[in-house]
């Protein structure tokens, strides 16, 4: 099997690192990085990285493992597979498709901050100060919110996120990111994925005439690896497309659809799992995820990974020891790679959804609040509608567009 997939162009945005430059703008989206550790060192490397995996032709064997392994390491040093480049990706494109700067604003900025190491010094600024951005990005974490009653870092960034949704600026959050949101607005906590008690196999009915099963153990955790089609409940402005490509997750938390915190009108999006007893069995189960979660007017939770790359999830799947941790969960190895195989060299769902964010709901936010002038306003807001990407490449309906 091939990598090919085609270069990503990057269009300018300027990154800001909190470390150096401790204050906020009103041009800037702050994007919070979640993960415990030290900040991160390698987010300058953003512009060109893409060419470490998206030029690449590999052949997966075994003797190719070491060289697998080096592109891996390549690019996790770079910064080719952190939230921040998908989102400075978004942000530029609006910057130049708006051309702010003709119309004496500031384009858009990424600001880069690290809740461990800044999330006190940040409520001081927003919370204590009134310094707002112009948006929010909260990043993915291996912790998991269950750990809110002793975590302080986690009860103070759940205290910007309240102060965030009442000043109604725009804010975004994936995964762990969107259990954040949840709580601070619906209290609802995540759920570990279990494969339901009486249940043996994991079924496909995509696949099923083909005999397509995945075996499970009941009642163990489940881990999600990003093959799971996301279907669209509400038509919503973040949604333009992503109903007609996959979704790319990993995660072993979810949201249920049935949690009773939750309105089911707050419901954009959701992904499906089918499990049955046996593969002869008649008797199924099914397990509905929200995958994309209207939080406020502004803000949105999603469960998708806007920064994974499918190539990546595919070189990781032959590293031995990934490979025998899916083994050993009951996935089907096969199944999985050739699914990643089939990502679109476009957008996929977690990009989408990021992408439609910020061209649909920041950006029109951002150019209301700092032009007064509504001729201005009506020029800008009209070249983000029909340069955006998803009016020529799908037939998408552009009413509602903002």
């Amino acid at each position: 099997m091939g990598i090919k997939i085609e270069s990503a162009r990057i269009a300018p945005c300027k990154i800001v690192f909190f470390r150096e430059r401790p204050y906020i703008k009103p041009n800037q989206v702050l994007f919070i990085d979640n993960r415990p550790g030290r900040e991160h060192s390698y987010h300058d490397k953003l512009v060109d990285v893409f060419g470490l995996l998206r030029n690449s032709k590999l052949d997966i064997s075994d003797e190719n493992i070491p060289i697998l392994r080096e592109i891996i390491e390549r690019g996790l040093r770079n910064g080719g597979f952190k939230d921040t480049t998908r989102a400075a990706e978004w942000l530029g494109s609006v910057n130049q498709y708006a051309n702010f700067l003709g119309f004496n604003i500031e384009p858009f900025e990424l600001l880069i901050a690290h809740a461990e190491d800044h999330i006190h010094e940040i409520i001081k600024i927003m919370v204590i100060d009134g310094n707002w951005p112009a948006g929010m990005i909260l990043s993915g974490s291996p912790k998991m919110l269950s750990e809110v009653l002793t975590d302080t870092i986690i009860q103070q960034t759940l205290r910007l996120i309240c102060s965030i949704l009442d000043k109604k600026i725009p804010i975004l959050g994936f995964c762990f990111g969107l259990h954040l949101l949840a709580y601070s607005k619906f209290g609802a906590l995540a759920e570990y994925i279990h494969v339901p008690e009486g249940m043996g196999v994991e079924f496909h009915p995509k696949l099923e005439a083909k005999n397509k099963f995945t075996n499970s153990i009941s009642g163990d955790i489940y881990t999600v690896y990003g093959t799971s089609f996301v279907r669209r409940v509400v038509k919503h402005k973040v949604l333009a497309a992503v109903d007609k490509i996959f979704g790319l997750e990993v995660h072993s938390q979810f949201l249920s659809s049935d949690h009773p915190s939750i309105s089911n009108k707050k419901i954009l999006a959701v992904s499906k799992r089918f499990f049955r007893e046996n593969k002869m069995s008649k008797k199924q189960y099914e397990q509905v995820m929200i995958e994309v979660l209207e939080v406020g007017e502004v803000a949105i939770g999603t469960q998708l990974h806007p920064e994974l790359q499918p190539e990546l999830l595919l070189a990781l799947s032959y590293l031995p020891e990934i490979s025998s941790w899916l083994k050993n969960e009951g996935q089907d190895l096969q199944r999985l790679r050739k699914e990643l195989g089939m990502y679109p060299k476009s957008f996929y769902a977690g990009q989408r959804i990021g992408y439609n964010w910020v061209k649909r709901i920041l950006a029109p936010d951002y150019i209301r609040k700092m032009i007064s002038d509504e001729k201005s306003q009506r020029t800008l807001l009209d070249r983000l509608k029909y340069r955006d990407l998803t009016r020529n490449r799908f037939s998408v309906v552009s009413e509602n567009f903002f």
